[in-house]
């Protein structure tokens, strides 16, 4: 399981979307396997919430009909799992990048970047292995440090300042390549505050003389480092301090003895330099019919609508994020 299926996320995304309803972990059985899931009011996913569900990247089962470890027959909480016939993530595997990028697969997935640890014999080989972008951080880390002074990294900064700063400058990159910007969105506000103060964020930021430059929102639970929310100051972006603050917190998850750096869902070209496997992420199940219709819909609406936005951005930018204000 990851931090997806966490007791904190449930009290978070109760506090932020769910404030008169119960929100608790709930065994679910799906694909001859069991899944904690957050359930409202004990029994419905999170994931039949659109906005409540919007920040969660894909879940992991906890365990497996087909381990026949004699333990589970005692597990009562076994018995009593709802049966669910979809999830639209969840985890179908780990593979290497030669799997990833070699083998024919049945299905189609979606990559999760991840570095694991154990596969790193010495921090030094690592970046032996990268020289290239260490060398060339390098060289903006100088220039950087030469026009605002020395950088500081934060692996743990817990100032309520530095996560308000995160998600402004997140928005902002939102709003710059036209996506919706989910913190206009003032539940979606709340429930990072919420998370902050379960204490279940890893809040880690780079400083030169006290002036914030990147901030990354991540998640360290069972000894897996996840990369959530990363966010910089575009001022300063010839000079990549949101690449300098990752390589300095890489490095601090390698020291520290973390199993592994999660880069989560996504297939952007800056976590693929770093990673050395990708989990493997891909609905299960049968998608209901509202899903299946909404589907269809899309496959026929959507290049039409997007031919007509894209021939206006400003449009095209509003339209989004209108929509995450007003969802539901």
């Amino acid at each position: 399981m990851n931090f997806y299926s966490h007791a904190s996320l449930c009290r978070s995304l109760q506090s932020a979307y769910f404030p008169n309803r119960k929100v608790e972990l709930q065994r679910f059985s799906l694909g001859g396997q069991y899944w904690q899931l957050p359930a409202v009011d004990g029994r419905i996913p999170i994931t039949r919430f659109f906005m409540a569900a919007r920040f969660i990247d894909f879940f992991e089962p906890s365990t497996s009909r087909a381990t026949n470890d004699p333990s589970l027959d005692n597990d009562p909480s076994l018995e009593k799992a709802r049966f669910i016939d979809y999830l639209p993530k969840v985890c179908h595997g780990l593979v290497n990048l030669e799997e990833w990028r070699s083998q024919p697969l049945e299905q189609h997935y979606e990559p999760s970047p991840t570095i694991l640890w154990e596969t790193v014999s010495a921090w030094e080989n690592y970046v032996a292995e990268r020289r290239k972008i260490f060398s060339d951080s390098r060289r903006r880390q100088r220039k950087l440090e030469s026009e605002l002074g020395a950088l500081t990294f934060c692996f743990d900064d817990s100032n309520p300042a530095t996560l308000a700063q995160a998600m402004a400058w997140k928005s902002e990159q939102y709003l710059a390549s036209g996506e919706p910007d989910a913190f206009a969105n003032a539940k979606h506000v709340a429930f990072f505050r919420a998370l902050a103060q379960e204490k279940l964020l890893l809040i880690s930021s780079l400083c030169a003389d006290k002036q914030l430059l990147a901030v990354h929102i991540g998640v360290l639970a069972n000894n897996r480092l996840c990369s959530w929310v990363p966010a910089y100051d575009t001022r300063y972006r010839p000079f990549a301090p949101g690449r300098l603050l990752l390589l300095s917190l890489l490095e601090a998850s390698f020291q520290r003895g973390h199993q592994e750096f999660d880069f989560l869902i996504g297939n952007e070209p800056y976590k693929w330099p770093y990673a050395t496997h990708t989990r493997l992420i891909a609905a299960l199940g049968q998608p209901p019919i509202s899903v299946r219709a909404n589907q269809w819909l899309k496959a026929i609406a959507k290049p039409l609508l997007l031919d007509r936005l894209n021939q206006s951005p400003a449009i095209k930018t509003f339209v989004k994020t209108l929509a995450m204000r007003l969802e539901a």
